[in-house]
């Protein structure tokens, strides 16, 4: 069995209401909620001549729902027999006086583990408040027909020897038990979900092998097989408002609180509201930000709520917003160990978080607490740290694809080598693990254009061209501050400048210019 990278122990399993002698599939509804008469009888045939492997339709449920929310769901052995193709279902149906809502009516056969929606959706029942039943003749009963769902894929790629591997999936339909989603329990194979309350024990790591569980809409699960294999989810696709419900435990471990496991819930890409999330490096070890706003089908994500009752939205229509963010990528080999990102388009923070706190990391430190996403200006300068898990060669990469820098320097605080960015955007390094963790400097200005050079150094004196008496000459440090400002001069002393990169401005009307010039 592949080792997980953390200590599994026992999940809690999904279960619902009994009703019969069965398991109910879809969620609760309480009657109460709703004010009399808000109750009718529906005597209901369904065509259920399509579906395979059922000797019976005792295991076949039906239900009534209005948009997302469940009006009544029946079982169907009170009026089905043996082979009979078109059984009869009595159907409770609940209502708040006065609606006249479309109903969709929606069927599950627990043999299969397959849901099916009616062909002919919004099926108008609810016709006002002295319509208390109906088709309760059971000759003139309608007959439900309902279409066979799809199929959605998703490929596993197989671990083989490595650690890594893993997946964080989720599933596209309401509610699936693993045992019918096409090669998922085959091989060897893992399957968790994330608890951030734990087991009281510290695990929050819930393990299907030891108590088995459903995957529920909305959530995400961990998962991992030995060999190249296809999951194959049957049902019918969601189509909701995308809005998922977080989790919050004030009194969860230290750093825990707050973190879910989410699901994309559609059956294709969706986009996130806005929040930063993690996703799984390349070689599937570790946790890092995401460096997108979406997920593809199929895919989980983690998110953190900040307090009780926040929810994650997710959309298949595109924002109209661009990120403004530098992404870093730690890589040893071919494959992105780690990731860490600067956000300059909002307020926008993510704390570091891994599934392996041993793992080789970096992060950005601030207020002794790590961020694996910080919010920055567009220009100055900031501690970059990394730790390694062992000694070997490294290196970082910068994507600067969504911003655009006119100075980008790394340095490396242990060589003293000092990196310009924008013309060499990668930085190879040989690392230990008892090096200290602020080895890096970024320093960083955004948004300019260094359109000729007019300015050079000189025995101490930063010497200017092209000045005239209606010329104000500025020095900007790499914090945004500015140190100088004076008309018509043709020379800075830089006696009050310590060593460091600056940028030039010059201004006459509405005309400006920008150079960055380096003080040693």
């Amino acid at each position: 069995m592949k080792k997980l990278l953390l200590t599994v122990i026992a999940s809690l399993a999904f279960s619902g209401a009994i009703l019969a002698q069965h398991t109910t599939f879809w969620p609760e509804f309480n009657s109460n909620h709703y004010q009399f008469p808000a109750a009718f009888v529906a005597f209901i045939q369904v065509d259920g001549t399509f579906i395979e492997g059922s000797d019976s339709y005792a295991d076949l449920e039906v239900a009534a729902f209005t948009g997302d929310q469940c009006r009544g769901h029946q079982f169907m052995d009170y009026y089905a027999e043996e082979g009979d193709p078109h059984p009869i279902v009595e159907l409770s149906l609940f209502y708040n006086t006065g609606e006249s809502v479309p109903v969709t009516f929606r069927l599950y056969d627990n043999n299969t583990g397959i849901e099916y929606t009616t062909c002919v959706s919004n099926v108008e029942i609810l016709t006002g408040t002295n319509h208390t039943e109906l088709y309760f003749n059971y000759d003139n009963a309608v007959i439900l027909n309902f279409e066979t769902p799809p199929t959605h894929n998703k490929t596993i790629t197989g671990y083989g020897t490595n650690e890594g591997g893993y997946y964080l999936i989720a599933s596209p339909v309401r509610k699936m038990d693993p045992v019918f989603v096409t090669n998922m329990l085959s091989n060897n194979y893992d399957l968790y979900w994330f608890n951030q309350s734990s087991d009281g024990m510290g695990n929050q790591w819930m393990n299907y092998k030891v108590e088995p569980f459903n995957l529920v809409r909305g959530k995400g699960y961990l998962y991992a097989n030995n060999q190249d294999v296809t999951l194959a989810f049957t049902g019918t696709p969601y189509s909701g408002d995308g809005v998922v419900p977080l989790d919050y435990d004030a009194a969860a471990p230290s750093g825990m609180a707050g973190i879910n496991l989410v699901g994309n819930p559609f059956a294709e890409t969706a986009y996130i509201d806005g929040r930063a999330f993690y996703v799984l490096n390349t070689e599937g070890s570790d946790i890092v930000p995401s460096e997108v706003n979406f997920v593809g089908a199929m895919e989980g994500l983690f998110v953190v709520a900040e307090a009780e009752g926040e929810n994650v939205t997710f959309s298949t229509t595109p924002p109209t917003t661009k990120d403004n963010l530098l992404s870093i990528n730690l890589s040893k080999g071919n494959g992105v160990l780690d990731r860490a990102i600067v956000n300059f388009n909002e307020d926008r923070q993510l704390p570091k978080f891994q599934i392996n706190e041993e793992n080789t990391k970096v992060y950005f430190e601030q207020d002794n607490k790590e961020f694996a996403v910080i919010s920055s200006e567009d220009q100055g300068e900031m501690p970059f740290c990394f730790k390694a898990k062992e000694n070997g060669t490294y290196t970082i990469g910068f994507n600067t694809e969504n911003v655009e820098f006119g100075y980008l320097h790394l340095i490396d605080n242990r060589t003293g080598n000092d990196v310009d960015l924008l013309e060499m955007p990668t930085y190879t390094f040989d690392a230990n693990t008892t090096d200290y963790a602020n080895r890096f400097r970024l320093v960083f200005a955004n948004g300019f254009n260094q359109t000729e050079s007019f300015g050079f150094l000189s025995d101490g004196n930063i010497i200017l061209n092209g000045i005239n008496d209606n010329t104000t000459v500025q020095v900007i440090d790499a914090l945004g501050r500015n140190l100088v400002s004076d008309k018509g001069v043709n020379s800075i002393s830089t006696d009050n400048l310590t060593p460091g990169v600056y940028v030039l401005r010059l201004v006459n009307g509405d005309n400006a210019k920008t150079q960055k010039i380096v003080v040693r």
